[in-house]
């Protein structure tokens, strides 16, 4: 029995030594990652897991953490007595649920031979066929350095003479500095293709090819990529650092090797360990000095070279769009300018901005180190959702791609010279009834507001030219020049054009502004144009209470927010929304278009909400609330098809909650039936957010026929048993625009006795 027992506590130590065995990373086997969550209450929970060396996700959004963990970083974990919850015990297994792999290989975006991703051999396939199919317009490679395992880190330009260095803005795209991150590469290949594919058809590809020069390395971090590959060689392989030997050993060893490139640039380098580790087994590990790596070496090379204005630097993944504060957490001089280029870049994705905060990453160092080169105005998109991931699904490549080709565009445009028609506004006081709009007959004034977004570049002798192929629109005076407008700075473009005396009221005109400057700058600008004079239908500022509406469970007034006055509307005010539900904030009363031509619906908004999954959406009801149809307007995107969003209805999505904006709606489809409109917000059972917010909501209507001046809104007074005079004031509006009335009435009581409330009394009094 004593030698049984002895024999069985032998094979129990074993394979216990068995187990140790197993949780330990032998040289060149690669670790399993996992993911895990960790409540973080507050800022000092999540700060003792960036000291710790972590690596961090999910970016503040809840008083949750996610963490990408290595089996020794789940040991460290449990040492320290911190509760988590497994997500995904294998994220590498994850992925590849998600990925599918092309029946065969093919050059096209969205069909690489990695589960629709490109190999790295296929990268470089990619970009000499480009090359191949547009020699002048793509460079031969420009060697930066030899990686680790020896393979050249290149980057090429984008130009009309792309092998010659000429007098233009230069701007740079960066695809991969994280191994795991493959949309990053994408994102940039795409940009790359959409350019020289529409050089010859479309005016923005051709000005920027031919006025930029545009830097593009497509994957900075060769090794880590290649080293996924050929262990996840379906995809969804979760290294994330370079191939740095740390040790000195000569074998690669995955647990204490590699560089995290994105901690390893000069400014702010080893500020704190809080987001960048010294730690060489850490994923965020820093380097043993600022710039020890050939990949950073390389971006600094490049840009040590040429007069770079403005950088992306492309990561996966949350939907987010970070700027520099500096490592110190200081907002820098140019932090306005980062705010405006911000909320301009994400008009496609929607994306949340805001400001970085990691010591030694890529940003700072672009933008604060002005001895070597010039300050750069680098940002880092993070690319797709929580749902994607660090590898979005197959069928989701293309449309993230899709997604960021406006980001490009943008930072292309002003890093030069960049003229933005921001706003305009008519004046009829000479050629009309001075009322301030384009009505039939008149000659009108039109002013454009128009702003050089360029970073740096003046433009100088700028020409607008007013174009109109409209019928109901005759230019008069088309031609506006200045001598300069400066970076950033506005300009009033002044013309005058001849209303037809056959425009309907409502009719929508569109002109075109074309703008060419004395350095090649040449591209037009639609602009769309009312016509008539608007009669105020509806108006609503927030501050007279919720009575013109039907606010469902929780949207009402608050306080926290507003354009003008003291209130706005929101759906949850005070609180985020809550997980699955729907609301709307509804107009109580039908509003009548039957004798309009058109109408056009104009508020004031901002949001913050689950980008992609939960929806807000205008809707307008001609059936009483029976059914309701999507309404489009000025920053309204199509829907994803994810989760609430249905595939490209219009809808409000993502983060805007930083800054009011005016949405101009026409509401065309709907002339001549009695309408409802709400404000509809749907939420999932994930993340929860602040919601959204509507102010000053104004129903214009345009109609040909005289009508009755209406009253939009009056005093509303508490009950009372005074029978009056009450001094009333009203706001009515007739053809001519508002008009400001005082008038009496008086409170009748009627024989039963009871007591009318203000609105009641309203309608129900002749007095």
């Amino acid at each position: 029995m004593g030698d049984l027992l002895l024999r069985i506590k032998s094979l129990t130590l074993a394979i216990v030594l068995l187990m140790a065995t197993l949780s330990v990373s032998v040289a060149g086997t690669p670790l399993v990652f996992s993911l895990l969550e960790v409540d973080t209450p507050d800022q000092a929970a999540v700060d003792f897991l960036r000291l710790g060396g972590y690596d961090l996700i999910g970016h503040g959004k809840t008083a949750k953490t996610q963490i990408v963990a290595s089996e020794q970083d789940i040991e460290r974990l449990n040492a320290q007595g911190v509760s988590y919850r497994v997500v995904h015990a294998d994220l590498t297994a994850h992925y590849q649920t998600r990925l599918h792999q092309p029946a065969s290989r093919s050059l096209t975006i969205g069909e690489g031979s990695m589960g629709g991703y490109f190999l790295h051999d296929e990268i470089v396939a990619f970009v000499d066929s480009l090359r191949s199919e547009y020699p002048d317009l793509i460079s031969q490679n420009v060697v930066l350095g030899q990686t680790h395992d020896g393979f050249d880190l290149t980057a090429f330009k984008v130009s009309d003479n792309p092998n010659i260095e000429e007098d233009e803005a230069e701007v740079l795209f960066i695809g991969m500095h994280h191994a795991r991150e493959p949309m990053s590469i994408v994102a940039v290949l795409y940009f790359t293709q959409w350019l020289v594919g529409n050089y010859e058809t479309d005016p923005m590809a051709r000005y920027i090819v031919d006025e930029r020069q545009i830097w593009v390395i497509p994957i900075l971090n060769i090794d880590g990529y290649r080293y996924n590959s050929e262990n996840s060689p379906q995809g969804g392989g979760m290294w994330r650092k370079n191939k740095r030997d740390n040790n000195g050993d000569g074998v690669f060893n995955p647990s204490v090797d590699g560089v995290d490139l994105n901690r390893n640039y000069s400014v702010g380098w080893a500020f704190n360990d809080i987001g960048s580790s010294p730690t060489p087994g850490s994923q965020v590990y820093r380097g043993p000095f600022a710039f020890s790596e050939p990949e950073t070496q390389g971006v600094r090379q490049l840009c040590n070279a040429h007069e770079i204005r403005v950088a992306l630097n492309f990561h996966t993944f949350g939907d987010m769009l970070f700027f520099p504060q500096y490592y110190n957490s200081m907002q820098t001089p140019d932090h306005q300018t980062f705010m405006e280029y911000s909320l301009d870049m994400i008009r496609d994705s929607q994306y949340y901005y805001t400001i970085g905060g990691i010591n030694g990453c890529s940003d700072d160092w672009m933008y604060a180190e002005q001895t070597e080169k010039p300050k750069i105005l680098a940002y880092t998109p993070e690319i797709g959702d929580d749902t994607d991931g660090f590898w979005a699904p197959t069928d989701r490549i293309l449309t993230l791609a899709q997604e960021n080709l406006y980001t490009q565009q943008y930072a292309a445009l002003v890093s030069g010279v960049y003229l933005k028609i921001t706003g305009s506004d008519y004046d009829d006081t000479a050629g009309g009834d001075g009322d301030f709009s384009a009505e039939a007959g008149e000659t009108v004034e039109l002013s454009f507001s128009i702003r050089n977004k360029g970073y740096l570049a003046a433009a100088e002798n700028v020409t607008a030219t007013l174009i109109s192929d409209d019928p109901m629109v005759t230019v008069l005076s088309g031609v506006w020049t200045m001598d300069q407008i400066d970076p950033l700075t506005d300009a009033q473009a002044l013309f005058s054009v001849e209303i037809s005396e056959d425009a309907p009221s409502g009719y929508v005109a569109t002109v075109r502004v074309a703008f060419t400057d004395a350095n090649g700058y040449d591209l037009d600008h639609s602009y769309e144009i009312p016509l008539g004079s608007p009669i105020i239908l509806f108006l609503d500022d927030a501050e007279n209470g919720v009575e013109n509406w039907d606010t469902g469970t929780l949207w009402g007034q608050t306080l926290q927010d507003r354009v003008s006055g003291q209130y706005s509307f929101t759906d949850s005010p005070y609180s985020a929304y809550p997980s699955n539900w729907e609301d709307a904030l509804t107009l109580a009363n039908p509003i009548d278009l039957g004798d309009m031509n058109n109408a056009a619906l104009i508020f004031n908004t901002k949001w913050n909400m689950q980008d992609d999954w939960d929806i807000a959406q205008l809707q307008v009801s001609t059936d009483t609330g029976g059914s309701w149809h999507p309404v489009g307007s000025t920053h309204t995107t199509g829907g994803t098809g994810t989760a609430l969003q249905p595939y490209g209805e219009p809808v409000y999505n993502g983060f805007r909650p930083f800054v009011w904006l005016e949405e101009l709606a026409f509401l065309s489809d709907f002339v001549g039936e009695e309408i409802l409109f709400r404000y509809y917000l749907a939420s999932d059972d994930e993340t929860e957010s602040d919601g959204w917010y509507v102010d000053d909501i104004l129903l214009l209507g345009f109609s040909d026929q005289p009508l009755q001046p209406r009253i939009l809104s009056s005093t509303r007074l508490m009950d009372t048993d005074f029978l009056g005079p009450y001094p009333v004031t009203v706001m009515a509006t007739d053809a001519q625009g508002i008009a400001e009335a005082r008038i009496h009435y008086f409170r009748r009581i009627p024989p039963d006795g009871r007591v009318y409330h203000g609105r009641e009394l309203l309608r129900r009094s002749d007095g």
